[in-house]
This record gives structure tokens, C-alpha cells and sequence, in this order.
């Protein structure tokens, strides 16, 4: 299986101590149940492996995917965007199809813990919602 032999491959190779960025999008619930977590400190946990970027902008990138997740969902969206210092994922910007992502790929058995900060970034007249995290190594 492909994913297993990705994930093998990872925890073998070096990790960067480095901040990278996880961009997405979620509904207001999403947003509120994350400022919870983040105000409690709380666990987050990544179920499969995850793609995260060196470069904020790539984040907020997939952040701004906003318009269509409103369209597919009928609600409305906010953009989210994870912050955390590399523990567990590798680079692969050397070997992505996708050229200027500074992609970092971190394992699918990730733990992460809300470090309590949080704030609101105006860019291009857009909010974007930054949480910290803390990476945790297993």
C-alpha cells in the first residue's frame, strides 16, 4: 500500500526544525469548536497524512478556498490556518508535482496540542483565523 510506504519512508528520513502552515476551511461550528480548543489547550490529531507549506501564503492559498466549500456545503466558510514548528513531517518540495508549495508532508499519526495562540490576520481584505500549535513527537 502506497500510504504505509510513505509513512515508512518518513519516519526514516531527517526532520527540519522549521514553522509550516496547514490551510483549510470551516463552518462557523468548526471555527468556534477550534477557538475552544485553542483557549482550553486542547488536542487536535491529524488522521492521515497531511500536507503542510513553509510559506504562510501557500496556506492561506488553501485557505481562500472559501467559495467553493460555500457553494458544496450552502453555508458559510471561514478561513482557518494551522501554525507549528516541524517535528515529524520531511520536506518534499525537491520531489512535488506542485513547484513553489514548499510542501512538508507530516505522518498520518500526528498529535498536535493548541498552544493557546490565537489571532485574527487581515491579508487582501480577507480574515484569516492562525491557531499555533505544538507538534508533539509520539
Amino acid at each position: 500500500d502506497r500510504v504505509q510506504y510513505a509513512e515508512m519512508i518518513i519516519a526514516q528520513l531527517p526532520k527540519e526544525s522549521i514553522v509550516k502552515y496547514r490551510g483549510g476551511v470551516g463552518n462557523d461550528a468548526r471555527l468556534a469548536a477550534t477557538i475552544a480548543a485553542s483557549q482550553k489547550k486542547g488536542a487536535q490529531d491529524e488522521k492521515a497524512l497531511a500536507s503542510w507549506s513553509t510559506s504562510l501564503r501557500t496556506a492561506e492559498g488553501f485557505a481562500d478556498k472559501v467559495d467553493e466549500a460555500e457553494e458544496e456545503h450552502g453555508v458559510p466558510m471561514n478561513r482557518i490556518v494551522f501554525r507549528t514548528v516541524n517535528k515529524l513531517g520531511v520536506s518534499i518540495s525537491s520531489i512535488s508535482e506542485y513547484e513553489g508549495e514548499d510542501e512538508v508532508l507530516t505522518t498520518g499519526n500526528a498529535k498536535y496540542r493548541h498552544t493557546g495562540e490565537y489571532k485574527v490576520i487581515e491579508y487582501n481584505g480577507n480574515d484569516y483565523h492562525v491557531f499555533t500549535l505544538e507538534e508533539l513527537t509520539p
